[in-house]
C-alpha cells in the first residue's frame, strides 16, 4: 500500500518512465541485498527487511506499469487494450 501511494507522487514529481526505473533499481538491488544477507538461516531480522522492501517495490511497480501501459495505448483501443493486458497479466499469474 506505502509503495502504489508513494509511486503517484514520484510519477507526479520525474514522471512515469523514470519512476519505473527507480522501481527497478529498487527490486534489483533488493535481490542483490537478498542473496548477501539471507546466506544463514537464523537472519530474521534481514529477512523481514528484505520482504517489506520486495513488497514496496512490488506495490509501486503495479501503478507506474498501467500508468505506462495506458499513456502508449493509441486513442479509441483503451477498453480493448485494456481487457487484453487484464487477461494476459492475469494468466500469467496463473502460472
Amino acid at each position: 500500500m506505502m509503495g502504489s501511494l508513494m509511486s503517484g507522487v514520484a510519477m507526479k514529481i520525474v514522471g512515469p518512465l523514470n519512476s519505473y526505473r527507480f522501481c527497478i533499481v529498487l527490486w534489483g538491488a533488493t535481490t542483490l541485498a537478498a542473496s548477501i544477507l539471507l546466506q544463514e538461516s537464523n537472519s530474521t531480522i534481514p529477512l523481514f527487511s528484505i520482504a517489506i522492501l520486495w513488497g514496496f517495490a512490488y506495490g509501486f511497480k503495479e501503478p507506474v506499469d498501467t500508468t505506462i501501459y495506458t499513456t502508449i495505448i493509441p486513442r479509441g483501443k483503451e477498453a480493448e487494450m485494456m481487457g487484453l493486458r487484464v487477461f494476459i497479466h492475469g494468466g500469467l499469474e496463473w502460472l
